[in-house]
């Protein structure tokens, strides 16, 4: 049995398109590595996928790990410069990606007095403006009304700054705003509370380090690679984007609990939505190197384990096509995010299968697909146990084909 290799999923489109679901490819016995390669970079040149060791030379290996490892060189390289946290798709690590603060508000007091009584039909009105000599102003938070006579009255005012920037100290609050020239204004107490969010370049900063760490981890090689160049424009889901528009997507590999790997996005950009010129470059030189490693290798086999899944959706045996093809598709983008399987040995991962295949293949209320395996260690025929949610599944014997 030969180690699989796999395809991880691009950015998946719930309606089950295949125009931003990226190609799902599955190679038969007659597939070569170096012409299944070729085909699909020349299809899409600016796209690299992840392959896994099998049984090929260990000489076209190396050549593809070193070309991948240069790659994730230059992928933290431009990140030390520019990583927009706009366009970073990831599923976020909670504890490397807290939750970011709410700025809030800096509350408090300001007392007016004032030499002569205040007019009782003058009341302070809400939103009233109070400042310190440097520019930065409060106002009044709610109507301050008072009895004729009175010549102190305290507002309770909120800072016009969110964050830190809108704290005083006691006394700072010196100016009136608001045609009152009369009185006198002072703040006894500090007015205080508000908090900073973490700034944008700290967020940046941290993700940044976060996706340098990841990739001398994993290397980014055989496993993980640059994917998918072409992303839709979040604001037209229609538009058709040009390479030089194209932003990279880079996904990592993460060790989590019991073993289990999982992986998520970053899109890599140079601020603007789009790759940097220098990275565009650093992909397609060695995609050119890769090719001509692979036409070297082009009689070299590939056997992939694959393996028949029954998917059984959760709908009424009775239930209308449409209804059934919908539950598919809802079953289809949750496994294409990595399902997990449970065989009695510990966990692994499965890669992805074709949605359309198992759409057309669709009975009311079973369908079986096939799908390629993500772990070396996984070996058919085994009963497994999916854990997606609801979904239920089971996995039935294969072997390579």
């Amino acid at each position: 049995m030969t180690d699989p290799y796999t395809l991880l999923p691009a950015d998946l489109d719930p309606s089950g398109g295949e125009s931003q679901m990226g190609a799902v490819y599955a190679p038969t016995r007659q597939t070569t590595f170096a012409a299944s390669m070729l085909r699909t970079l020349k299809a899409s040149p600016l796209r690299l996928y992840s392959w896994g060791r099998g049984n090929l030379p260990r000489r076209l290996i190396d050549v593809f790990a070193g070309e991948l490892e240069l790659l994730s060189r230059t992928v933290a390289d431009v990140a030390k410069r520019a990583i927009s946290e706009s366009t970073y798709r990831a599923w976020e690590d909670p504890a490397l990606f807290p939750a970011r603060g709410a700025r809030t508000l800096a509350r408090g007091l300001v007392v007016l007095v004032s030499p002569t009584p205040l007019a009782q039909d003058d009341p302070i009105p809400q939103g009233a403006l109070f400042g310190s000599p440097d520019g930065r102003t409060v106002r009044a938070e709610q109507a301050v009304t008072f009895s004729a006579g009175t010549t102190t009255v305290t507002v309770p005012v909120v800072s016009e700054i969110p964050g830190s920037g809108g704290n005083f100290n006691p006394g700072e609050i010196s100016l009136a705003l608001s045609g009152r020239v009369n009185y006198l204004v002072s703040n006894p107490a500090p007015i205080s509370g508000g908090r900073d969010e973490e700034t944008d370049a700290e967020v940046r900063t941290r993700f940044q380090d976060f996706v340098e760490s990841r990739a001398t981890a994993s290397r980014l090689s055989l496993y993980s690679a640059a994917m998918n160049t072409f992303i839709p424009d979040p604001a037209d889901s229609s538009a058709q984007q040009r390479p030089e528009d194209a932003a990279l997507i880079l996904p990592w590999l993460m060790d989590g609990l019991n073993g289990e790997m999982s992986y998520g996005y970053v899109v890599v950009d140079g601020g603007g939505g789009s790759c940097t010129p220098e990275l565009l470059a650093a992909v397609q030189a060695s995609l050119e190197r890769m090719e001509a490693a692979g036409d070297s290798f082009a009689a070299v086999p590939v056997n992939p384990w694959v393996v028949p899944l029954t998917l059984r959706a959760a709908v009424a045996r009775n239930a209308d096509l449409d209804t059934v093809r919908a539950a598919l598709v809802a079953a289809w983008v949750e496994l294409a995010r990595g399902c997990r399987i449970e065989d009695g040995r510990g966990r692994g991962r499965l890669a992805l299968f074709d949605v359309q295949a198992a759409l057309e293949a669709c009975h009311p209320d079973v369908v079986t697909v096939k799908i390629t395996s993500h772990s070396a260690d996984l070996q058919p025929p085994i009963g497994a146990r999916l854990l997606a949610g609801e979904l239920t599944a089971e996995l039935l014997p294969g072997g390579v084909l």
